[in-house]
């Protein structure tokens, strides 16, 4: 096992489990992301992955996988700051996401990479929570994240943009045709419900996070609750149900459809970083390319 086998386990995994957008995210080659995972699987004697027709899934074991890879990359960074200081003017520029927001703003990552080869960016993906515990550690340099209310002691906020829920379903779907659909629509449609922070796990008899943004929304018959937005395809995909989630999302699969929802608020997406530190040019000159493509959202 190498470090590098783990970060290009956990970058396919932060890319929507597909190889092919990890390859691009580390300038690697999609056959060094294979033999990567399948060298892990060999050594540990597992599965981390199944193959469906069109999309990898975590097994339970690599969900498991996932969890301690990324707690080891995390403790090798932190060992690499403490030791080597002298370092971080050389670094990559060490940005924070959750997993809702690396979907959205993957095409303003993948421009800045382009247009800046000279300047690396390494993405983090992890829930609100432990990023901003990161941001305090100084691991980070700057996290986005979606729905934050003010500011939070010991940091400094940018709101980059907006973005509103969406409705998503198989092209075969009832609804699938419909341009616009409205809250008591979805009363009893079975749904999966996405989370990507803590602060959103629903607690019995709470509002979930898109009732809060869909005025006069009421569910009754959520399926399942995930922090994998793999998963959330996947429940599309085997037909009967849906997911209400950011509208700006991109799931790669021509057989899901978005449909608007008729009154839904919109939510913030903020960058956030240490209260007294200064951003340097080229983490703004990034932020600007992820308000590029919030605005095109909107």
């Amino acid at each position: 096992m190498t470090l590098n086998q783990l970060n290009y386990f956990v970058a396919t995994c932060n890319n929507g489990q597909n190889m092919t957008n990890a390859a691009r995210s580390l300038f690697v080659t999609q056959s060094a992301i294979s033999c990567a995972i399948k060298d892990l699987e060999e050594e540990f004697q597992i599965e981390l992955f199944v193959r469906g027709k069109k999309n990898l899934y975590l097994t339970e074991a690599g969900k498991r996988f996932y969890q301690m890879a990324s707690q080891v990359l995390e403790d090798a960074e932190r060992l690499m700051e403490t030791f080597h200081p002298a370092n971080r003017e050389r670094t990559a520029i060490r940005v924070g996401m959750t997993s809702l927001t690396a979907n959205l703003l993957g095409a303003g990552l993948e421009k800045f990479r382009a247009e800046r080869p000279d300047r690396p960016v390494r993405l983090t993906v992890f829930q609100a929570p432990k990023l901003r515990d990161l941001l305090r550690q100084g691991i980070l340099d700057v996290a986005v994240m979606g729905g934050v209310d003010g500011n939070v002691s010991g940091e400094q906020t940018q709101v980059l943009g907006m973005d509103r829920c969406a409705l998503y379903v198989r092209k075969d779907h009832p609804l699938a045709q419909e341009t616009e659909v409205r809250a008591d629509q979805l009363t009893d449609l079975p749904l999966c419900y996405f989370f990507d922070s803590e602060d959103l796990i629903p607690t019995p008899g709470a509002p979930l996070a898109a009732e809060q943004f869909i005025p006069g929304l009421k569910l009754k018959n959520v399926q399942m609750e995930t922090t994998f937005l793999s998963a959330v395809n996947e429940f599309i995909s085997e037909g009967g149900g849906g997911a209400i989630v950011a509208g700006g999302l991109r799931f790669g699969d021509d057989d899901v459809r978005q449909i608007a929802i008729q009154g839904a608020c919109p939510f913030r997406i903020v960058a956030v970083w240490r209260k007294g530190w200064t951003l340097p040019p080229d983490e703004e000159a990034l932020l600007r390319e992820f308000q590029e493509v919030l605005t095109d959202l909107t």
